[in-house]
């Protein structure tokens, strides 16, 4: 059996032990999406893993698709209630296939985007006029520890214009109007505090022109160990790659708005997600500062941390301790968990790596279970609207892992399809 088949069935036997565990941690629960009693319900049952387990499963790479054998008869949009449903226009990123394609409500290809020279991409962002920004890693495939062959593709609309900004970049890239591009980079670098011989691969924030260009760098570990907000978790030396993956941030975006309520709601302020370190932080980007850290001791392997229009964040738990995902909206200044979306007792929400999320102009929240090519819109009640599974499938009908799904207004772009 080949290396990739066994970390196939490695990942499944693992994912089946979290669906049980995560079908133990549902009991008790009244639906997919709750508040108060629901909440604390799940919380005070949630089963825990010790952290070696933590640690190796953190490490494991990613499998390029689900576990589970697909259903070919529930493909594409297979759930969609015109009604409550939010009207849009759907992009994702298929990983390993280094393709994203722009789908409508009913699951239409409007247009795609793809580049066989990359081995996997990560998130992508359209902009208004058509144009196309993805994060990936190029051929060759070298292992281990090979960062720098790595860049942000920007293509025009129908893909007859394409530049690249080589960097060593990771997960995500931030495009809005009237600011700077921010992106993550990697930087392997020796930090005794951490491990006294194994090197850290820190996190890198930086901010580009639309150009490429390097505006302002800033090491995630220096603004972290300024601060006595933040105290680092212990993360093992990954399995195969001899350093210390201390972040694994996922996710960066701009706060977007300006309160007066609290320091952390300033416009110049950044949101980033860190798998490793079980956290969510905002940090003043002019200062270099920390400013709020959540998550340590509640959330476990978090991802696409998003601040929402009422000041709450929004994210994707993996729940890689407890055995079961889930959604959760977050009060920053009472640090309490408002909303939560665990899935059902048939279907419990289990993505261990990925996973995303966005709540829409309607109130509905957009989940990616990333391990299940599956993507899901919920009511605040948790009742599902909108449903779709990737038909991009392996040889044995397994469903291609999707990294994350994005919803966009039907009139956001300037020439519609």
């Amino acid at each position: 059996m080949s290396r990739t088949a066994w970390r196939i069935v490695l990942v499944g036997v693992i994912l089946l032990c979290f669906v049980l565990v995560g079908m133990l941690s549902l009991q008790g629960l009244t639906g997919g999406g709750g508040t108060g009693a629901d909440i604390a319900t799940s919380t005070e049952t949630s089963a825990s893993m010790d952290q070696a387990d933590v640690d190796r499963l953190r490490s494991l790479p990613y499998a390029a698709y689900s576990d589970e054998q697909a259903d070919l008869s529930k493909t594409g949009v297979v759930n969609f209630d015109r009604n409550r449903s939010y009207p849009g226009r759907n992009l994702y990123v298929i990983r390993e296939l280094c393709r994203a394609e722009l789908l409508d409500e009913t699951g239409r290809v409007l247009n795609s985007w793809e580049d066989p020279g990359y081995i996997f991409w990560q998130d992508c962002v359209l902009q208004p006029d058509g144009t196309f920004w993805v994060v990936g890693k190029k051929k060759p495939r070298q292992e281990p520890g090979d960062f720098y062959r790595r860049g942000v593709v920007v293509f025009s609309w129908d893909s007859s214009q394409r530049r690249e900004i080589k960097l060593p970049v990771h997960h995500d890239v931030t495009v809005e109007p009237g600011k700077p591009v921010m992106v993550l980079q990697f930087r392997l670098r020796d930090i005794p505090e951490i491990h006294p011989s194994v090197p850290v691969l820190d996190n890198v924030i930086a901010s580009l022109s639309e150009d490429g260009e390097i505006l302002e760098e800033a090491s995630l570990y220096d603004i972290l160990s300024r601060s006595d907000q933040f105290e680092f978790l212990n993360v093992a030396p990954h399995e195969v790659n001899n350093f210390i993956d201390l972040f694994h941030a996922n996710t960066i975006e701009w706060v977007g708005f300006d309160s007066k309520v609290a320091d952390i709601y300033g416009s110049g302020n950044i949101l980033v997600t860190m798998r490793h370190q079980d956290a969510v932080v905002i940090i003043d980007w002019k200062q270099k500062k920390l400013l709020w850290s959540w998550g340590q001791r509640h959330i476990s392997g978090p991802h696409h941390a998003s601040m929402l229009e009422n000041g709450r964040i929004l994210l994707f738990d993996n729940g890689i301790a407890r055995g079961a995902s889930r959604v959760i909206e977050v009060n920053p200044l009472s640090r309490e968990i408002d909303w939560q979306y665990v899935g059902t007792r048939q279907r419990p929400l289990i993505s261990i790596t990925m996973g995303g999320t966005q709540r829409l102009p309607n109130g509905n929240t957009l989940i990616t279970a990333s391990n299940r090519g599956r993507v899901i819109e919920v009511t605040p009640r948790g009742e599902i609207v909108w449903e779709f599974r990737t038909p991009h499938m392996n040889d044995q009908d397994h469903r291609f892992n999707i990294e994350r799904m994005k919803r966009y207004p039907i009139d956001y772009l300037h020439d519609d399809p």
